[in-house]
C-alpha cells in the first residue's frame, strides 16, 4: 500500500476539499471499487482512486453551506439533505425532486422510503438525547457517543449501509469536539454532505450545553473518487 497515515489540519471545509483533491490526485492508489449499487451501464465506473486511514481536522467547521465557496454550488439539494435528516423525513425531500438517484444508490421499500437515515440512527434507543445528558451532567465525559452502523448492518446480502459509523463528542476547554469515524467517502458526492450533517449536530449540541463550538475530526479509512466520471468536475 502506497499510501496511509495522514494527519491533516485545516482551517475550514474550503481549504480541506481542495487539499485532499490534490493529495487524491498525486498520491492516490487506483483499486477496483465493490459497490454493488451500480447499474449495468455505470460498470464502467468500476475503479477508484483511494486514500487510505486519512485523518483531518477541521479547525472552524462552523463555515458551511452560504460560506463556503464550495457549498454554494448545491445549497438547495445540501439544505434538503440536512432537514430530511434532521427532521425524520422518509422519503427524503430530495426523492422529490429527483427520484432516480434515490432509486439508484438506496434500497427503498414499496413506499419508496430509504432503509434508515442518519437522524432516525441518532433517535434510536435515545441516542441523542443521552449523548446531550451525558454531558450535561459531565461535561468532562469521554462516553458520549452516537452509533450509525449497527449489527443488522453486517448482513452481507444488505447493499446499502451506512458510510458513516460513529460521532463521539468531547467538551474540552469549554469547547464541544466532534470526532466522525467514517468507513468510505466519496469526496465527490460525500463529502459536502457529510461535513455540514456532523457540523450542524455539532453546533446544535454545543449551543444546547451553552459551550463553545471546537474542532470537527474526521477518520476516515477509504477516502475516494471514481476518475471516469469524478475526475473532471473534481479538477475544473
Amino acid at each position: 500500500m502506497k499510501n496511509s497515515n495522514y494527519n491533516l489540519v485545516f482551517e475550514d471545509f474550503d481549504n480541506s476539499f481542495r487539499t485532499l483533491i490534490t493529495l487524491l490526485d498525486n498520491e492516490g492508489t487506483i483499486v477496483n471499487s465493490t459497490n454493488n449499487n451500480l447499474s449495468v451501464k455505470d460498470q464502467y465506473k468500476s475503479c477508484i482512486k483511494e486514500l487510505n486511514f486519512v485523518f483531518y481536522t477541521i479547525k472552524d467547521p462552523t463555515k458551511v453551506l452560504l460560506s463556503s465557496k464550495i457549498f454554494r454550488q448545491k445549497p438547495l439539494w445540501t439544505i434538503s439533505e440536512l432537514i430530511s435528516e434532521m427532521a425524520v423525513i422518509n422519503p427524503p425531500l430530495m426523492n422529490k425532486y429527483l427520484p432516480e438517484l434515490q432509486k439508484k444508490f438506496y434500497d427503498l421499500d414499496f413506499m419508496e422510503r430509504q432503509r434508515y437515515l442518519y437522524g432516525s440512527r441518532f433517535l434510536e434507543f435515545d441516542q441523542l438525547q443521552h449523548t446531550f445528558t451525558k454531558l450535561k451532567n459531565n461535561p468532562n465525559s469521554k462516553k458520549a457517543l452516537m452509533m450509525i452502523y449497527t449489527p443488522y448492518d453486517t448482513h452481507p446480502d444488505i447493499k446499502d449501509v451506512p458510510c458513516n459509523i460513529l460521532s463521539n463528542y468531547i467538551i474540552r476547554d469549554d469547547a464541544l469536539h466532534s470526532t466522525i469515524y467514517i468507513r468510505s467517502q466519496d469526496i465527490a458526492a460525500g463529502m459536502l454532505y457529510d461535513t455540514v450533517l456532523h457540523s450542524f449536530f455539532q453546533q446544535c449540541m454545543a449551543s444546547w450545553l451553552n459551550v463553545k463550538i471546537g474542532q470537527l475530526n474526521i477518520f476516515c479509512n477509504s477516502l475516494h473518487y471514481y476518475p471516469d466520471t469524478d475526475g473532471p468536475k473534481l479538477n475544473d
